[in-house]
């Protein structure tokens, strides 16, 4: 049985948050605050974003030390992730991922 893939949606899901938190902090929030003087937004999304960038982080410190990802893929999806639009290309390459596994006949059958 493939253990792969329930870890690779929960990533995905992780991925499609942290990446949409960041674009409305970066594309609300913060035009807002400059050209509204709303403040109060960014400091309301701001530390929702932080909240789920670090979540996001830590899980994918918890994969690459249960070897699920290596050590150059975790580093790779954390700094794309920091990445304006990152997020959304991370989410879609661990969805092609994730086929390519399911694709892939289960060992000891025809």
């Amino acid at each position: 049985m493939n253990t792969a893939l329930p870890t690779d949606h929960a990533l995905r899901v992780l991925c499609f948050l942290e990446a949409s938190t960041l674009l409305v902090l970066l594309l609300i929030a913060v035009p807002l605050k400059h050209l509204a003087g709303m403040s109060w937004v960014v400091s309301m999304v701001g530390p929702v974003h932080g909240i789920v960038f670090l979540i996001y982080c830590w899980n994918l410190v918890r994969l690459a030390t249960a070897r699920e990802l290596t050590p150059a893929v975790a580093w790779t999806l954390a700094l794309a992730a920091s990445i304006p639009f990152g997020g959304f290309v991370i989410w879609k390459w661990l969805e092609a991922r994730s086929q390519a596994v399911s694709d892939q006949p289960v060992s000891g059958r025809p």
